[in-house]
């Protein structure tokens, strides 16, 4: 049994009762034997006729107790314990399990009593720690929850896991240096500890120490999701050695149900909405997201209550394009709530949003449980998550559903993969009748584009000039000041095909990082254009500022598969032209659509050809460029009408309330 060959010792066992029925240790051993190999019921059944020979055994309970717990039955695991328990009230393992079993019903302050209980029999209990450690970090009380790991590590002080948990908590209360310590230390008593590498890599991406993070990956490149960290990390500064094999390995990890990415990353990575739709599924499953519970108010609410659900209402551009959506509510038939995951003293925009929203509920320190049972007793009739799987999102609330209704909802272009999540706002040049079947959500339509925008009122604009930026005043300038994970090789290539060809021409760019303006210098230089051709900018905090210098552009080149979304309505609101690329993904036709609702369309294209083409033919005629120009500031108010936007998103939300 300690070899763990159960085959061979059931049948030991098997011999000892053909000769003694009722020996208490092969009786005990085979029903341990049966738990072990999953065959819960015949363990069951052993231990019930154990129990009707032997009726003050504690161990038969114990393990009725465990067989139970396996199969979800936590009531009568419950009811074994307790009378294990009454045997033996000094057993840790029996208080263990007990407090496991409070954990599973999510009674946590029992659950807690019995750890605590465990403990002081046995205080050397790792179990326990560990335990009581989850339960802290699930009731965002961390401060209690580093106390017992500070206990916990005392006793055990070459615990590679302890010094990790640690660190994980020191993240939590935002304290990364003693977090970094922490990780450190625990790949020194393991190297290998994955769990270690992965998060003092994640701690290197938000430090943008993107090549740092790599060396980490790269040690467990087999653990879930890996895969698709370390080659985002890669792109985020053009280090495409590799790519396309790397592409390839995900894709089929992905067509063979492996977590092999997360689904925000691979967006950047495949066109391609039948993919997405599959790993988002994959992702899903992550979550247990299994409740398929439709939740129906007694009493109907006097105005329809939306609540709004993320992280990024602050200085984000989720924060900063919903802004005079929620201003421009009707008031006398909806009440708008906001449940914000992060509090952010100091933000002008999360102070604009405190003022609009008719209730802003700081719920960063809830758990999960806290803010389903909160939306619920506030009845929200539709609950818009802004989130999907980006970066402190909650996905994981809308598993036992904070309203009737719940919608995925511009801040995560693409679809959840969660069943319980029922529509995605979109329009009709986003998701095409053919491509429905790639979203577990329905989608629904507003009339003109899905991109919702800030009204630009209060942008007060620079007086800017290309000789600020050291830019001389005759080139023509191309430029995109996203992010570098957003340029695949292949758009890079093109590029500078186009600037192999266009003479008196710049590519002006963000200067993302040091490690990602080396590459971009060294894939110029072997794609025969001269590095210095390419000029970086550091990244413009202010966002009046960004669209002033944005005014002094000619021509913004678009990226694919991951498009400009919100960075798109600041082009069309500086009244710069941008190319576009379009393909099957909600990502890469969000820009598309916005050029489509201000009569545009001929400025994106779905061929790679074309694109290259477009932006030549742009390049050589100023007067088109001017005459484009012109087109955008007459247009781009059917962009930018935040009034018109609320008044369309308001039918779609009075609609699927009468008709749910």
């Amino acid at each position: 049994f300690n070899q763990e060959k159960f085959e061979d010792s059931k049948k030991i066992c098997q011999k000892i009762l053909k000769d003694d029925p009722k020996c208490l240790d092969a009786l005990i051993l085979i029903s341990t034997i049966a738990i072990q190999t999953n065959h819960l019921d015949k363990s069951i059944e052993i231990l019930d006729y154990t129990e009707k020979l032997y009726p003050d055994v504690l161990e038969i309970f114990f393990y009725k107790s465990h067989a139970y717990f396996q199969k979800k039955l936590y009531e009568k695991s419950l009811l074994n314990i307790d009378k294990a328990i009454a045997l033996d009230n000094k057993n840790f393992n029996f208080l263990n399990l007990k407090g496991l079993i409070f954990l599973k019903i999510k009674n946590y302050e029992e659950s807690i009593k019995n750890f605590e209980a465990s403990i002081l029999i046995n205080i050397k209990n790792s179990e326990a720690y560990t335990n009581l450690i989850f339960i802290f970090n699930e009731l965002k009380n961390f401060n209690k929850a580093l106390e017992i790991i500070n206990k916990a590590i005392t006793f055990f002080p070459n615990n590679s896991d302890y010094f990790d948990m640690r660190g994980k908590i020191y993240v939590s209360l935002n304290d990364l240096v003693n977090a970094k310590k922490n990780f450190l230390k625990a790949l020194s008593i393991n190297e290998n500890n994955q769990s270690a590498n992965n998060n003092i890599a994640t701690l290197e991406i938000k430090d943008k120490n993107y090549k740092e993070a790599t060396k980490y990956y790269k040690k467990i490149l087999n653990k879930d999701y890996i895969l698709g960290h370390y080659l985002h990390a890669k792109n985020q500064i053009c280090d495409w050695d590799n790519y396309n094999e790397n592409i390839s390995l995900i894709r089929n990890k992905i067509n063979e149900e492996v977590s092999c990415t997360d689904t925000f990353q691979a967006l950047s990575f495949f066109d391609d909405s039948e993919l997405i739709y599959k790993n988002s599924r994959i992702q899903s499953k992550s979550i247990n997201f299994k409740t398929d519970l439709k939740l129906v108010y007694e009493k109907k609410n006097e105005k329809i209550k939306i609540g709004y659900y993320s992280a990024d209402f602050r200085d984000h551009p989720v924060g900063f394009h919903i802004l005079d959506l929620i201003k421009n509510h009707n008031r006398s038939k909806f009440e708008i709530i906001a449940f914000s995951f992060l509090n952010k003293d100091n933000d002008k925009i999360q102070s604009e949003l405190k003022k609009n929203f008719d209730k802003f509920i700081d719920v960063e320190k809830k758990s999960n449980d806290e803010i389903v049972n909160l939306s619920r007793e506030l009845k929200i009739n539709i609950s818009l998550d802004l989130m999907g799987y980006t970066s402190r999102n909650r996905i994981k609330i809308f598993e036992k559903r904070c309203a009737p209704i719940q919608i995925n909802f511009f801040g995560y272009p693409a679809t959840s993969g969660l069943k319980n999540i029922d529509y995605i706002i979109a329009d009709k040049n986003m998701i095409t009748e053919n491509k429905r079947v790639n979203y577990s959500e329905v989608p629904v339509y507003l009339p003109n584009t899905f991109m919702v925008t800030n009204s630009y009122n209060k942008v007060v604009e620079k007086k800017l000039k290309r000789e600020d930026f050291g830019i001389p005043e005759n080139v023509f300038i191309f430029s995109n000041f996203g992010n570098y994970y957003k340029i695949t090789p292949q758009i890079f290539k093109t590029w500078m095909q186009v600037m192999y060809e266009t003479e008196n021409s710049i590519l002006w760019l963000s200067e993302n990082s040091q490690d990602g303006v080396a590459n971009i210098k060294k894939q110029a230089e072997n794609c025969n254009v001269d590095s210095n051709r390419i000029i970086f900018s550091k990244k413009i905090l202010d966002h009046n500022d960004h669209l002033s210098r944005l005014r002094l552009c000619d021509l913004y080149l678009d990226t694919f598969p991951y498009g400009s979304h919100s960075a798109a309505c600041d082009i069309i609101w500086s009244e710069i032209p941008i190319i576009t690329l379009y393909g099957d993904s909600f990502t890469s036709r969000v820009c598309f659509s916005i050029l489509k609702s201000i009569k545009l369309e001929q400025l994106a294209t779905h061929e790679l050809s074309t694109y290259k083409n477009k932006i030549l033919e742009l390049s050589q005629d100023k007067n088109k460029i001017l005459n484009l120009k012109k087109t955008i500031r007459n247009n781009k108010k059917k962009l930018i009408n935040p009034k018109k936007y609320a008044s369309d998103l308001e039918n779609i939300f009075s609609n699927l309330v009468l008709n749910n």
